[in-house]
This record gives C-alpha cells, sequence and structure tokens, in this order.
C-alpha cells in the first residue's frame, strides 16, 4: 500500500464516530441501474472507514487491498479507477478529502462534493465503504486469577490456558471463547447525479478458540468483501 494512502487511512480511522448498525446481510440497489450501464462508468474504490479504537492502521491498509482484490476477482469485469489516481485525488486536494471524510461520518454529501471528487478520480461511480468490528467475548475473557486449590474441583472449567498449582494455592491464566464479527456497509454513488445507485450491509463473524490467536478485521474481510462484490449488478 502506498504511504499517502496508509496516512489516509488512518486519518479516516480518527474522524469516524460511529459505526455501522448491525443487522442481516442486505442489499438495496436502484432497478434502472443496469449491469451496462455500470460496466460502462469506471467505479472508484474509496479508502475503507473505521473506528480507529476498533481497527488499526495497518489493518484499514490490509482492508484497502483486500477490497480491491475482492472488487478485481468477484465484481464481474467491473472496471475500477487505479488506486494511485485515486490516492492523488484525496491526498492533494482537501475538497475531495472532506467529502470522503463527511461521508464516513454522516453518511451525507451533496452532488457538487460528488462531482468533483469524481472528475478528479476519473470515475462515474463512487464506492464509499465503512466497517464496523467487534470481538464479542465470553464474560470469562482473559483473566489470571490465584485462588484456594481443593484437589479435584476446577472453578473455571471452560476456560483455555495454563494451571499453576503451588501447595494448597492455583493459578490460571487464559482465556475464554471468543467471537469477532465485521460489518461493512457499502454505498455506491453517480457522480453525474449525486444520488445513491446501490447500497449494500454484509457481516461475517467467526469463533475464535483462544485470544492469543490475535483475532483481527482482515482475516474476516475476503469473505465479507467477496460477498459485496458478487451482489453488485451484473448480467448481460
Amino acid at each position: 500500500m502506498a504511504p499517502r494512502l496508509t496516512a489516509l487511512a488512518l486519518t479516516l480511522g480518527l474522524a469516524l464516530t460511529a459505526g455501522c448498525a448491525r443487522s442481516i446481510d442486505s442489499v438495496h440497489a436502484d432497478p434502472s441501474l443496469t449491469f451496462r450501464e455500470f460496466q460502462r462508468g469506471r467505479v472508484a474504490l474509496l479508502p475503507v472507514a473505521a473506528r480507529a479504537k476498533e481497527v488499526t492502521l495497518q489493518e484499514l491498509s490490509f482492508l484497502d487491498e483486500i477490497l480491491r482484490a475482492a472488487f478485481d476477482e468477484r465484481a464481474h469485469g467491473l472496471r475500477r479507477v487505479p488506486e494511485a489516481r485515486v490516492v492523488r485525488a484525496i491526498g492533494t486536494d482537501l475538497t475531495n478529502w472532506d467529502t470522503v471524510v463527511r461521508f464516513a461520518n454522516t453518511g451525507k454529501t451533496d452532488a457538487r462534493a460528488v462531482s468533483r471528487l469524481g472528475a478528479a478520480v476519473g470515475a462515474k461511480y463512487l464506492v464509499f465503504t465503512t466497517v464496523d468490528y467487534e470481538e464479542i467475548w465470553n464474560p470469562l475473557g482473559d483473566f489470571e486469577k490465584t485462588f484456594m486449590y481443593q484437589s479435584g474441583k476446577n472453578p473455571w472449567p471452560r476456560g483455555e490456558g495454563d494451571w499453576k498449582v503451588f501447595g494448597r494455592k492455583a493459578r490460571y491464566q487464559g482465556s475464554a471463547l471468543t467471537t469477532s464479527e465485521i460489518v461493512a456497509a457499502v454505498t455506491v454513488i453517480d457522480v453525474e447525479t449525486g444520488q445513491t445507485r446501490w447500497e449494500g450491509k454484509h457481516h461475517v463473524a467467526r469463533a475464535v478458540g483462544n485470544t492469543r490467536q490475535d483475532p483481527r478485521p482482515s482475516k474476516l474481510a475476503w469473505p465479507l468483501f467477496s460477498q459485496m462484490a458478487a451482489a453488485l449488478p451484473h448480467g448481460k
């Protein structure tokens, strides 16, 4: 990932204050948006936005890369504006940058701002993507506890970790099961009209056996973004 885009991803992460509401997978498409029309217009994938406390800078860069790869493989041959042009358009013009940040924060923009950004990146359609990542912990969570030990009795039977017994005392250090979940909200805006032509919300969840396996958003991103790309308008 280009250094400039990495910086952009970090700023988006810091700027975003509200995540996506959780719901089942859903798609709302403008019925007049045909595959042929979508295919003729170039598509610009804007940097993925997320709350900084949930997604690190490095993870944001991974999410951007995975989004582009999923689009190229699963989006039915739709043309994507090169990453370098998107980076240049956003990184060198504060107005374009503000358009991306405002949409990430509020879900709103205006036709003039969209038109300006679309002209800068050379696209007819702009794709805004926001992710909300959460690790849902078992109530036990990570813990280290020292307690009076009685042979044959285990006060923490469901944890995964290490037991150490010291005479009549025992110490347990480990973690319990957790689930990682990532939700992506994707919005496609028509540069010429400023109107939303397609919206999708997709989520993926995975059980993680132990927190020391370091669950990360990028581990779930491929199926998530593949669902999104495959759901875009397609046909002959």
